[in-house]
């Protein structure tokens, strides 16, 4: 209470946001869940299973095509599983010769007592399984062996294409591929293969694309159809909400997972398949609808309106769509057009440089330097910087903007959104205080490593870690660097929480004022879905875009949230 009254924040807190969203919405939304398609979710589960298979028996056969891959299988099955004259080796050699050996009534085992072989008719096999001597089985056989008793340890695969190990081996060790990033970028010291490093290879080798589609069709299955499979109660799934589990104010839910909707071209047409269709695992219910209405574009009308930049307020008040416009400004492009209504509207003909526009338009606001969309561009230095500069230089104020958000939180650590909402930053005070800018200058950090002593952390009195100068300066440099940046985005993304946050709990009231049966049933992102008695969704859907739209006003730009009526939650998005 001090803290809050301290800082003016009562009011916010016990009237505007906090404690009534919590108590009118946060609450009610977790009891309330929604129902679901249950036939439509073991439809898709099957069907996902059949196409899971399908590309992994694609990737399976292409790579044991490849003669390197068949030299790894054979070298890496022989590795795990030795020629020996004991064991399951000596057991499935027995089994492939079909020998008169007894077996073990207790284990169902070959007995490979001396006794027993020494019964045996003379040939090579029944020498080495009383001498051991290897060179009496032919290389063929040894390789046949251990590949079928590695096969049988890995669920019947040679290959084990989850495993980033057996992947990474085949195609750095034995393909004589390059690393994406060449080095010891594991902790047991190998080469890193990830995702990027199958996206790359999928350019090259048409089996690295099923690999990818594999991948991404597992995480759909067990993020999405496998959750609301097994998790719902009596055909109903209840969505959690944290509140308080951000500094800005947005839910922290598994609600926020829901994918978003693909356009054609932004993935391949299987995935797009069961990316697009997880919402309509969600349903309105017997003589229910749900209003479904999202924000245009939320942060982005946050962006021009807090930064004041009027070319960014442009931009939504004559209806453009803004990362096209940014696209188009930012990259010169030609012959297209940020206008939603004309034929050459860039969305329609290149959606694809449309999305990337989404990596700069708002990472550049957020304190994203060329280094960094370098990195998320895969472009050079040189255009990365070219990019930056260009966006500042094209929108003057918001260049202003962040200059005067840092100096801001270096002055007194911490922030302050538009309708309130203050975050703490303190190390950026404490560091500006100590050092200035200087922290932002590499040769400055190499001198000041020299200049400070470890750190030691003690536990009763014993030193149970250290930390050398190098890595506290560097974490300071982190803390400092991060600040600066979370100033900035804080402002945006906590803005845009508030602007949902009070429409939910707004739409909640009218409902309550005006008797009918509706209610803010989930918040995804910048969409609200509100679950109403299908005979009132006609009349309220109108209130629903006007509270969202007017609740909170923005200076220098419009909101707009059109509200679509529809019996599940894919049909109105």
């Amino acid at each position: 209470m001090g803290k809050l009254k301290e800082e003016g924040l009562e009011k916010f807190f016990f009237e505007d946001e906090v404690m009534p969203i919590y108590r009118e919405v946060t609450v009610p939304m977790e009891a309330y869940g929604v129902d679901l398609d249950t036939e439509l979710i073991e439809k898709i589960h099957g069907e996902i299973v059949e196409d899971q298979k399908k590309n992994k028996e694609i990737v399976m056969k292409s790579l044991l095509a490849i003669p390197e891959v068949k030299e790894w299988v054979v070298a890496t099955s022989m590795e795990n599983y030795p020629v020996s004259h004991k064991g399951n080796w000596a057991q499935r050699l027995v089994q492939r010769y079909s020998l008169p050996l007894p077996k073990s009534e207790k284990t169902g085992k070959y007995s490979l007592t001396a006794k027993y072989i020494n019964e045996l008719e003379e040939s090579n096999v029944k020498q080495f399984l009383l001498t051991g001597d290897d060179t009496l089985i032919e290389d063929v056989e040894k390789a046949r062996i251990s590949m079928n008793l590695w096969k049988e340890s890995n669920d019947g695969d040679y290959i084990n294409i989850q495993s980033k190990k057996h992947l990474g081996e085949i195609v750095f060790g034995y393909m004589g591929i390059q690393p994406k990033v060449s080095g010891a970028n594991t902790k047991s010291g190998r080469d890193k293969f990830d995702m990027d490093m199958v996206k790359d290879l999928a350019k090259d080798y048409p089996w690295a694309e099923n690999l990818r589609v594999y991948n991404r069709l597992l995480k759909i299955k067990s993020t999405y159809v496998d959750r609301f499979r097994d998790r719902q109660e009596d055909g109903r799934y209840y969505f959690y909400f944290k509140q308080n589990g951000t500094v800005s104010g947005r839910y922290g839910s598994d609600a926020q997972q829901l994918p978003k909707p693909l356009e054609e071209g932004e993935d391949a047409p299987v995935i797009m398949k069961y990316v697009n269709i997880v919402r309509r695992f969600l349903i309105a219910g017997n003589g229910r609808k749900v209003i479904d209405a999202d924000y245009e574009s939320l942060e982005p009308h946050c962006f021009a309106s807090v930064t004041g930049d009027k070319k960014l307020q442009e931009i939504f008040n004559k209806g453009w769509d803004f990362y096209s416009t940014v696209a188009i400004q930012t990259e010169k492009l030609e012959g297209v057009s940020a206008d939603k209504k004309a034929d050459n509207y860039l969305k329609k003909l290149d959606p694809v440089k449309r999305n990337k526009a989404k990596a700069y338009s708002l990472g550049i606001a957020y304190g994203m330097e060329a280094y960094a969309l370098k990195m998320s561009l895969n472009v050079d230095q040189k255009t990365a910087e070219g990019l930056v500069k260009g966006y500042l230089d094209g929108f003057p104020q918001l260049k202003e903007w962040r200059e005067r958000s840092r100096e801001e939180v270096k002055a007194y650590g911490r922030i302050q959104n538009y309708v309130g909402r203050i975050r703490h930053l303190p190390k950026v005070q404490r560091l500006y205080d100590k050092v200035g800018d200087r922290m932002m200058d590499w040769r400055f950090r190499k001198e000041l490593e020299t200049q400070i002593p470890p750190k030691y952390i003690k536990k009763d009195g014993e030193i149970v870690k250290t930390i050398s100068p190098r890595d506290q300066v560097t974490q300071a440099y982190r803390d400092y660097r991060n600040g600066l940046n979370n100033c900035l985005n804080f402002q945006l993304q906590s803005l845009a929480a508030a602007v949902v946050n009070r429409a939910a709990l707004k739409i909640n009231l009218k409902a309550k004022e005006l008797g009918i049966d509706a209610l803010c049933q989930a918040q995804v992102h910048d969409q609200l879905i509100i679950n109403v008695d299908e005979k009132d969704a006609e009349m309220f859907a109108p209130y629903v875009q006007e509270i969202m739209e007017n609740t909170t006003k923005l200076p220098g730009v419009t909101l707009k949230a059109p509200p679509e009526i529809a019996n599940n939650w894919a049909e109105g998005h």
